[in-house]
């Protein structure tokens, strides 16, 4: 961040996750006057609970945030109760779910475990297995995605990355098309800006849109609100 960029606008308040840097720049702006608030940074749905909370505190919202977790919490409940149905009727079966991120020409990566991708992919009540080999994103061998046989792939696409399509990830790695995902035409973009920093309260509308795609055949709907 810049700090002039961000005096600029003249904020009384500037509000970030533990990431947010660089030092001297929130030096600068708490030198400046303004004042810096911090929120914990962790995937899980305890964490957005928690940075709600805070939020509403440090806005003095806190009746809103009490009604924002309430919502929030009501699309969670129903990513689980659609979950369940799905295993009851399935001999326990999980679908299995890989997050490829592809960018400006980049070489596509897999999410692993501790991203914000893999716990979107939980919540959804899904089962990614890259989580079970390696941790972050990384650059996976043909043979090693087809192992992994993911029944959905899901992307960064829409108003986060307009050039990326099915189609052109599937150009760009075309292995996709032997994994059962590719051969059944499931794969499905989300925006991608929602699993930036922190999960905040729409990853609950997102998760419970892959989880209807996931479980009903519906398709995924774009969340930008």
């Amino acid at each position: 961040m810049s700090a002039e960029g961000i005096l600029a606008l003249d904020p009384s308040i500037v509000i970030g996750t533990e990431d947010m840097g660089p030092a001297a720049t929130l030096r600068q702006l708490q030198d400046a006057g303004v004042e810096v608030a911090v929120i914990p940074l962790n995937f899980s749905v305890d964490c957005i609970k928690q940075q709600i909370a805070e939020i509403a505190e440090i806005l003095d919202k806190e009746q809103e945030g009490k009604k924002l977790w309430t919502r929030t919490k009501a699309s969670l409940d129903s990513v689980a109760a659609m979950t369940s149905k799905y295993q009851a009727k399935n001999k326990g079966k999980n679908v299995s779910v890989l997050f490829v991120l592809a960018f400006g020409g980049r070489v596509p990566s897999v999410a692993g475990r501790g991203t914000a991708a893999s716990t979107m992919i939980e919540l959804a009540g899904a089962y990614n297995p890259a989580a079970q080999q390696f941790k972050g994103y990384k650059v996976l061998s043909n043979e090693a995605i087809i192992l992994l046989a993911p029944d959905v792939i899901v992307f960064p696409g829409s108003t986060s990355n307009y050039d990326m399509t099915a189609a052109s990830l599937v150009e760009q790695l075309p292995v996709l098309k032997e994994v059962p995902a590719g051969r059944n035409g499931r794969i499905v973009s989300i925006d991608g800006t929602l699993l930036l920093g922190a999960l905040g309260p729409r990853i609950a509308d997102l998760v419970l849109s892959l989880a209807n795609s996931f479980y009903t055949s519906q398709k995924v709907k774009d969340v930008y609100q």
